[in-house]
């Protein structure tokens, strides 16, 4: 069984509200960890300055547990994935983060043989069946690995754009900035 932990991005705009996000993922961890941080949504060069970020969340959250962090490389993504366990996509750009999974062709079967997967906005969409972009106002098809359809960064002000979600298949998880919801996946 996998346990995914869906976040409604924003994590680095109020820290605060977010460490209750990363303790979620840590008190699922063994007391020495490997998690696997994947950039794949963001540009390389976007990179260095963001992971001391999520460096700090990991280590100021780990409650005592050894927690070792790898970046993952789209060039050794797959044996990566492996070592880790448990993997987090970091938010962004969700087509991006798409292209970038979807050039590995047994992605979903290995991603279902970890424990536990985290993802932020974009981490979250590209794992649904669907998502509203909180920014852009259109519907991404995921890869389906959750049967969901979402709204990240949702606000109440948001309440008639998400309609447009009735007619795609799924539960409706809508996640504000801070939120995040755990799933489990057989």
């Amino acid at each position: 069984m996998t346990k995914f932990i869906l976040h409604g991005g924003g994590e680095t705009q109020n820290p605060e509200k977010h460490n209750d996000f990363f303790r979620e993922i840590i008190k699922n961890l063994p007391d020495e960890a490997k998690v696997l941080i994947a950039y794949f949504a963001v540009p390389e060069d976007g990179i260095a300055s963001r992971h001391p970020v999520y460096e700090k969340y990991f280590q100021d959250n780990a409650n005592g547990k050894k927690i070792e962090l790898k970046i993952a490389s789209e060039e050794s993504f797959i044996e990566e994935l492996r070592w880790a366990d448990a993997v987090y996509f970091r938010g962004g750009d969700t087509y991006m983060l798409l292209d970038r999974v979807n050039q590995y062709p047994n992605f979903k079967e290995e991603l279902l043989k970890k424990k536990l997967v985290a993802g932020s906005s974009a981490g979250v969409y590209f794992l649904s069946n669907y998502g509203l972009s909180a920014r852009k106002d259109i519907v991404y098809k995921g890869l389906g690995i959750l049967p969901i359809k979402n709204n990240c960064h949702y606000t109440d002000d948001k309440k008639e754009a998400i309609k447009v979600l009735d007619q795609y298949p799924g539960e409706l998880v809508l996640l504000r900035e801070g939120e995040f919801k755990v799933m489990e996946v057989k």
